[in-house]
């Protein structure tokens, strides 16, 4: 469903439900765009595995005024003895 969903809005609208949340992701579409990030990137080198399982954790720091940031941390798990593939954004 949100790899049909087109997002139009401004982004200082959206407000996550707490101050931290995380969403977990199993769906095919989901997978597959996790499975293209792994393949872009030329640090990984078993690519013979694909993720399971993508858990997007999300958390809103305080507000300090103006913008209000947002830090995201990926995690695509292949549910191997191998630990995730992190990935990290503010």
């Amino acid at each position: 469903m949100l790899a049909k969903t087109n997002l139009d809005i401004d982004g200082e609208l959206l407000r996550l439900p707490f101050a931290a949340c995380a969403f977990v992701f199993t769906d095919p579409d989901a997978l597959a765009l996790a499975r293209e990030l792994l393949r872009s990137d030329k640090t990984v080198s078993d690519q013979r595995s694909p993720p399971k399982v993508v858990t997007a954790y999300l958390r809103q720091p305080t507000d300090q005024g103006g913008p209000r940031p947002l830090c995201v941390t990926l995690y695509l798990d292949r549910l191997t003895d191998d630990w995730p593939y992190l990935l990290n954004r503010d």
